[in-house]
């Protein structure tokens, strides 16, 4: 498992191990949905805080003392050629590890759940007990310095299709941050919260409604673009460092998040930029337009997905049709 000073992991850290391309042709960009598809998945809330106490009775720098607040699982996985037949999802939680993935034989596993559901959207909520916790803090190197990084990985099976595993890290956290010598007091600690759209704007129209039509000319090229309240959705947070030497104490920094805005299509459209990312090297973004094109044939459809991610797990999916006139 990868440590450092800030403890974070990859926005939403969505990862199909089979690979996204075994749902592609060579042909098609990876933005073309084609067949099965994870596109996102969402935990609400996307950090836990945790009730803990000193641990040495069990091993332990502190311990989980109370079970956790449950967690929502929202995922979007869809397959344009078959949106009907069921798909067999089995889901596994363990310690987060370099991988992402729960087979590692180190790893205590936890099946969390089994469900049936056609592609589309489906949800499961995670509720992991405080021993359990303790059992993945006990595996952790840093004991959960920065935050305990557990990964639910769902594998996915759809007949006729290659077998998907789509990881999704949840964060469990201290609601406190160390001070250290001759810092000023911390800010207060709050638990990250998903970031949203508030809507699209296709040239001069404005979708605001997941799922929502929408009608645009038949092949033509047109600007898109996410709306969001960037204030809102850009949170300043503290995380704890490490000493740098033995006379020192641990403290804090204060770190700003970043984000994307990330698109698919269904075959028919065509997009411009597909990720769309808020920083850069040379600064932070401020155009977040991108486009796109409807199919070619009026009365024709093609569904668009967007996803929007921070880079501390947060994130929300959404739906768009579009429909060439």
């Amino acid at each position: 498992m990868r440590h450092d000073t800030k403890r974070t992991l990859p926005v939403m850290a969505l990862l199909a191990v089979s690979a996204l391309a075994t749902g592609c042709s060579d042909f098609e960009p990876e933005e073309i949905v084609v067949d099965l598809r994870p596109i996102a998945v969402q935990t609400e809330p996307p950090e836990v805080f945790v009730a803990v106490a000193d641990g040495a009775d069990e091993g332990l720098v502190l311990k989980v003392t109370a079970d956790p607040a449950p967690v929502q699982v929202n995922y979007l996985v869809v397959n344009p050629e078959d949106m009907t037949t069921p798909m067999q999802i089995e889901v596994i939680a363990c310690l987060t590890i370099e991988s992402r993935r729960c087979d590692d034989p180190d790893n205590t596993v936890t099946k969390v759940a089994s469900l049936t559901s056609p592609p589309g959207t489906f949800s499961l909520t995670f509720t992991p007990t405080a021993a359990q916790l303790n059992t993945w803090l006990s595996e952790d190197s840093f004991q959960g310095f920065g935050g305990l990084f557990v990964t639910l990985e769902a594998i996915i099976v759809q007949p006729g299709y290659p077998t998907e595993h789509v990881a999704k890290t949840v964060t469990y956290n201290v609601p406190f941050v160390p001070r250290g010598e001759g810092q000023d007091p911390p800010p207060p600690k709050l638990p990250n919260q998903n970031p949203t759209l508030d809507g699209i704007r296709f040239d001069e129209a404005l979708s605001i409604m997941d799922g929502e039509v929408i009608e645009l000319p038949a092949g033509r090229e047109v600007p898109m673009e996410p709306i969001f309240d960037r204030e809102r959705i850009e949170e300043t947070y503290p995380v704890p460092t490490f000493p740098t030497s033995a006379d020192e104490t641990p403290g804090y920094r204060i770190l700003d998040e970043t984000f994307e805005v990330q698109f698919w299509v269904t075959e028919g459209a065509e997009l411009g930029a597909s990720e769309l990312d808020s920083d850069t090297p040379l600064g932070p973004v401020t155009d977040f337009e991108t486009t796109i094109v409807p199919p070619a044939t009026p009365g024709e459809e093609a569904t668009l997905y967007i996803a929007i991610r921070d880079d501390r797990g947060g994130g929300s999916f959404y739906t768009r049709i579009i429909r060439a006139r």
